[in-house]
Order: C-alpha cells, then structure tokens, then sequence
C-alpha cells in the first residue's frame, strides 16, 4: 500500500456512513410524515437529501476514485469518449448546482419561519413549494448548459511516479472555439 492509498481508506470509511444516514433520514421523515414531519422544510430537505446522495455517489465515481491509484486501475478501461460519461459528467456538475439551489430555497424556508411565523404555511403551500423546487432545477441548468454537447474522456495523468485518471473534455467548447480562431 502506498502513502497515497490512505486518502481512498479515509473517503472509503467517510462516504458510506454519511450516505446511510441520509438514507435513515429519509426513512423518518417518510415513515412519520403526517405526524413530526408534514412541514415545508422536511419536504425541502427530502429532496435536498435524494439530490445529495446521487450527487456523492455520481461524484465519488466520476471526480474521486480515479485520483486514487488503489482503484484507479477500473478507469484505464475507461478512456474512449463516451455518451455516457458525459452524462455522468455533467449530471455530477449539475446536481451539486441542484443541491447549492436547495440550500438556498432551504434558507430562505427558514427566513420565512423566523420573520413571518403567521403567514410560513400560506408562503409555502404545496404549489409554491413544488414550484420552488422545479425552479431551482431549472436555474441549475444555467452552469451546466454548455457541457451538454461536449465529449468527455478519463485522460491518463501521472505525477511523481504515481497514474491518475482525470476526467477531461474532449471536445472545445463554444468560448474556446472563438478565441483559436
């Protein structure tokens, strides 16, 4: 094992126990949804806990496990441009744009409940709240719209001695297209 094998055992231990208690978090806030947890904030926080968790897990596989050499081996199989790599790319990007909106619309939730206690239940009555949670999906899309059409590949980096495998875009983008020309 080498030194930079301990990264991978300290994320290896890390990542599952977080996501299991997301996983537990849920199972409470479903299961004792009518009685504890029938607020706007719970609902919010469900589904910033699901955006979370396929965040982490499409994040782990596409910007973590190949920098580390103990695993990394998978990702030299992986180095043809691929379709699905770039949805697993720019899915990554995009749901951790979804959880950064999340958090947001969570605050301001919370804003609500604090500054105007008697009016929270009009503010967030189911249609604003789905419509709320639609809309931040939506402007999630603004960072990300652009790596869409872009081919991506796991491009063989080694430094010190050590191979990582980055995810790299392929294909130029449009900016990038207009400054070479």
């Amino acid at each position: 094992m080498l030194f930079s094998d301990v990264p991978i055992i300290i994320f290896a231990v890390y990542i599952p126990p977080l996501i299991v208690l997301y996983i537990l978090e849920l199972i409470a806030i479903v299961k004792y949804r009518k009685q504890a947890f029938s607020s706007s904030f719970f609902k919010i926080f469900a589904v910033l806990a699901v955006v979370n968790i396929a965040s982490c897990l499409l994040g782990s596989f596409v910007f973590r496990l190949n920098l580390y050499p103990l695993v990394n081996g998978f990702y030299a199989n992986l180095m043809a441009h691929s379709q699905w790599l770039t949805a697993a790319y720019v899915g990554a990007y995009y749901l951790n744009c979804v959880s950064e909106a999340l958090g947001a619309l969570l605050a301001t939730n919370r804003f609500t409940a604090l500054f105007f206690p008697l009016h929270h239940n009009q503010i967030w009555h189911w249609r604003t709240l789905g419509a709320s949670v639609l809309l931040c999906c939506l402007v999630s899309l603004a960072p990300v719209w652009f790596t869409f059409d872009n081919t991506t590949a796991f491009v063989p980096h080694a430094e010190r001695g050590i191979d990582y495998f980055v995810v790299r875009s392929t294909t130029p983008t449009r900016q990038t297209k207009k400054d070479n020309n």
